[in-house]
């Protein structure tokens, strides 16, 4: 039995997080021996963590002030004294803190994975963790595979620090689109009127402030419908607000975070991402599980998994792209059915036996 240790942030409500909860459940238990260390004990999804996995955390989550340290000597005592020299393969799930530790646990045993979920050409969240990009770059050569979301995540990465001396691959995040689909199934979201979902994450990355002026934009030339925000974060007593400004706050249901979004999903007419950057967005695959048609900013991650407008309508990364896009299928019969096509041939793109095979052959090689 292999001895995994697998370190990610916290269990919050992204993507990456949902990600590593389907491989921890999909992971044999008779194969793997599976730690988990957060750098921060918190998240939604904590009660979500399979019983069989170990739960450890680096900081603790009662002091609220208590933050990553930066000073590579306490990274490398707290690896010698809290971190088992026994593991087989050790993986960083997240860039930033996640990957900058566990170059600092040297040991001779086990194989280092780093997975990169993000485009860091366009959102290089992870800058205030090192002193500069080539310090970055180094961190990420200490591992003996880099592991990319996507095609467009390893373009960035090459694109701010050049080259690595550690083998890269990439592997898509699997979609399990069974358990999507009769999570759907559970409850109903009925609308009288033709309805637009969003599930992400409120924060200024995703853009919803776009998406709700060009809604204003859409009720000032006539047109009628709802959106279901589906999501919690900083932003939403700003969105709240600017939907009242907009006059359209009577037809925007805001949904809060869910633990199963599914049925909202299935529920509405098309599934929408206004999103400025993405690594590789899980809920476009969700969408496409769910065979909903997709409107998608052009950016990174929603070409990857649209393959370039061939599983759903991508638009100009700007509040003029998503309105023409809305406007577009509100107006156009023959286009939204199109739509619903190439949804339903998106589906089959998932592929998640297949990356689930992958991920394991990795882990086993």
């Amino acid at each position: 039995m292999k001895k995994l240790l697998i370190v990610e942030n916290s269990l919050g409500g992204g993507g990456a997080e949902k990600v590593l909860l389907t491989l921890l459940n999909a992971f044999p238990r008779d194969q793997y021996q599976i730690d988990l260390l957060l750098i921060k004990g918190k998240g939604i999804y904590l009660n979500q963590v399979p019983r069989h996995v170990r739960l450890m955390t680096m900081l603790d989550p009662a002091k609220e002030n208590a933050s990553f340290p930066m000073d590579p000597c306490t990274l490398r005592e707290y690896c010698t004294e809290k971190l088992s020299p026994d593991y087989d393969v050790e993986i960083a799930f997240l860039e930033g803190p996640p990957t900058k530790l566990l170059a600092y646990h040297t040991t001779l045993k086990a194989r280092k994975i780093a997975w990169v979920h993000t485009d860091l050409q366009n959102l290089h969240w992870t800058a205030p963790y090192y002193n500069s990009d080539m310090e970055e770059r180094a961190i990420y050569n200490q591992f003996d595979k880099v592991v990319f979301v996507s095609e467009g995540a390893k373009r960035g990465f090459f694109r701010r620090f050049g080259g690595l001396s550690a083998p890269c691959r990439v592997i898509k995040n699997p979609t399990a689109c069974r358990d999507i689909q009769s999570k759907a199934a559970l409850f109903s979201i009925p609308h009288d009127s033709f309805c637009f979902c969003t599930v992400a994450s409120l924060g200024a990355r995703k853009g919803q402030s776009r998406l709700l002026h060009a809604m204003g934009r859409l009720f000032r030339e006539g047109f009628r419908f709802h959106l279901s925000l589906v999501g919690a974060g900083d932003n939403l007593s700003f969105l709240k607000e600017l939907a009242h400004v907009l006059e359209i706050y009577g037809y925007i249901d805001f949904c809060g975070f869910q633990d199963n979004p599914y049925p909202y999903m299935a529920g509405c007419d098309v599934i929408i991402s206004s999103s400025i950057s993405e690594g590789f967005p899980l809920v476009l695959c969700e969408a496409l599980a769910l065979g909903k048609p997709v409107i998608a900013t052009r950016c990174t991650g929603n070409q990857d998994v649209l393959q370039d407008g061939r599983f759903g309508l991508l638009v100009d990364n700007t509040e003029e792209g998503l309105t023409e896009g809305m406007r577009r299928v509100l107006s156009d019969p023959e286009l939204y059915a199109d739509l619903k096509r190439k949804a339903r041939a998106g589906t089959d793109s998932l592929e998640y036996d297949t990356i689930i095979t992958q991920i394991q052959d990795l882990l086993n090689e």
